[in-house]
């Protein structure tokens, strides 16, 4: 990515505008240009899927190319991600993705809408921030943080510290597994 000053927001994710809700992102940099604030961010999206012409219009319709790029599908996303500043995921509907964990091990923070395990990956304004999810939540979390770079900045030393390894998860698994074979005589 070019180093240009500006906020680097990454999106790895499926051109799917249903469940992972990329037109809310562009709307909301249709926003930032509003406000006088798309000089300092960019948008790099990784993936493929069954809306990339409509994204590609949307992005156009709304005045942001040149702002907004379309990488295409990567076979080996993370070293891109890893030169972002802030990962983005605007999506709709999520399950726990892998994209966003994967993004804050490689220590950026995410902004993510609220999503069934979104507080499960994100520790709300530590490493990440957390917004309402629809277009206002996803407008306002991206205007704030763009205008206040220095707040990624913090959120991103906080997720380069932190340990994002399940080790605990299984050992809580195994020590479970352990009490349910006991409690039947199995062990």
């Amino acid at each position: 990515l070019p180093d240009n000053g500006r906020l680097h927001l990454i999106t790895a994710a499926r051109l799917d505008l249903r469940h992972k809700a990329l037109d809310r992102g562009v709307r909301a940099f249709a926003e930032l240009k509003r406000r006088g604030l798309a000089d300092q961010a960019e948008w790099y999206i990784l993936g493929g899927g069954p809306d990339e012409a409509e994204l590609k219009r949307l992005i156009a319709q709304l005045g942001l190319i040149g702002r907004i790029f379309l990488l295409g599908q990567r076979l080996r996303p993370l070293p891109i991600v890893a030169q972002g500043d802030l990962f983005f995921l605007p999506s709709r509907a999520e399950g726990k993705p892998m994209a966003v964990t994967e993004a804050m091990m490689l220590g950026l923070p995410a902004l993510v809408t609220n999503y069934a395990s979104a507080a499960e990956q994100v520790r709300q304004g530590v490493d990440g921030l957390i917004v309402e999810n629809s277009q206002q939540g996803v407008t306002e979390g991206l205007c704030r943080l763009v205008a206040q770079p220095e707040e990624v900045q913090r959120m991103g030393r906080a997720a380069a510290a932190h340990d994002y390894g399940n080790e605990g998860d299984v050992a809580r698994l195994y020590a479970l597994l352990d009490e349910i074979r006991r409690e039947r005589g199995d062990g």
